[in-house]
């Protein structure tokens, strides 16, 4: 089975519509990542009462967490998209997806994480650099990146995914070169986690090679 590398794209767009430049591909996957779910309440003060009542408020964002190593020691087998690249010009690679500010937009990319079933949509909240192993010059040979990410969903589609059991969450969709079923159920039902759902209501055999100009059914999710 192919290796599947972690990739982080940048789009110019909240509908994640418009690519912003080349995506980024790590050299090594991270051991792990961290996805944090949050819920806020409010404390309300009842009349006649001592304790306050705790009363829910919204659902947090979600955000994901992560670290890698960038490598220039030459122990570490290079993808084609860090060939030959030394650790300062990776990170300013990855430094122009996610954090770079754009006159465009006026503000940095909208920034997509892909990792097997793993698509987050998102926007860069904090990124370190810790450098670790140098030349004796003191130009870096390694660096440690650690990348953290708010998740980011349209209000237009915030809206159209709060009703799943809406007819109009009804579609049919022509397969195209390159598309995978996690994907295309994040961008309908904004959660890849359906692809088995969606599968099984195709009849689907085989969910990793999906054959382009196949026509498939993503019915309501309830």
């Amino acid at each position: 089975m192919k290796l599947s590398k972690l990739t982080i794209t940048g789009y110019k767009d909240s509908k994640f519509s418009k690519k912003n430049g080349d995506k980024f591909v790590v050299m090594i996957n991270p051991a792990n990542y961290d996805h944090n779910y949050s819920v806020t309440y409010s404390d309300e003060e009842s009349p006649g009462k001592a304790a306050k009542t705790t009363k829910f408020k919204s659902i947090g964002p979600e955000t994901v967490s992560f670290n890698f190593i960038f490598d220039d020691t030459g122990a570490v087998e290079r993808n084609k998209e860090n060939e030959g690249k030394t650790v300062a010009q990776m990170i300013k690679a990855l430094k122009d997806v996610v954090y770079k500010y754009y006159g465009e937009i006026h503000e940095p990319n909208y920034v997509l994480l892909v990792w097997g079933t793993m698509i987050f949509k998102s926007r860069l909240e904090s990124m370190k650099v810790e450098y670790q192993m140098f030349k004796p010059n003191g130009v870096p040979l390694r660096a440690k990146i650690t990348l953290s990410f708010k998740g980011f969903t349209d209000p237009a589609q915030e809206s159209q995914v709060a009703n799943r059991s809406s007819p109009d969450l009804t579609h049919i969709v022509t397969i195209k070169e390159g598309d995978t079923l996690p994907l295309l159920c994040d961008e309908i039902y904004r959660d890849s986690k359906y692809y088995l759902k969606v599968a099984k209501a195709n009849n689907l055999v085989d969910v990793r090679n999906l054959k382009a100009g196949t026509k498939l059914i993503f019915p309501p999710i309830n």
